[in-house]
């Protein structure tokens, strides 16, 4: 599953970017570990729901040719996966314009399916 590892190395990327932040802030902003606090608050989720997709992705690799097995799992996972990224952003969002008075470059992302779309019918489980 080719879109796996698509989004581990995402998720690598945006994990070293917040060492970076985290480093900068540190050096540059008197006071900052409550700011930090704050942004590793923010972080938690993300990383949480990375796990969580990593272990569905498992569990899926180990079990794709089951004819029993429910392969709605990953899917659902990752999706809660971009609903928590999506919060993050809005944090960040917001972290920066209330504590540095700066406006963040948003990206325009691809909506989130309803969850009613992302079902996959098992031909033995329709």
């Amino acid at each position: 599953m080719e879109i796996y590892y698509d989004v581990e190395q995402d998720f690598r990327s945006l994990d070293q970017l917040m060492q970076e932040v985290i480093t900068m802030m540190s050096h540059h902003i008197d006071d900052s570990n409550a700011s930090i606090q704050e942004l590793l608050g923010f972080y938690e989720p993300v990383e949480s729901r990375f796990n969580k997709f990593r272990i569905a992705y498992k569990i899926y690799n180990q079990n794709y040719n089951l004819a029993d097995f429910d392969k709605n799992a990953i899917a659902f996972s990752k999706r809660k996966l971009d609903e928590a990224l999506g919060e993050f952003v809005n944090n960040i969002r917001e972290f920066a314009k209330n504590t540095y008075n700066h406006k963040v470059y948003e990206p325009s992302l691809n909506g989130l399916i309803p969850k009613s779309e992302a079902i996959y019918k098992n031909k033995n489980n329709c």
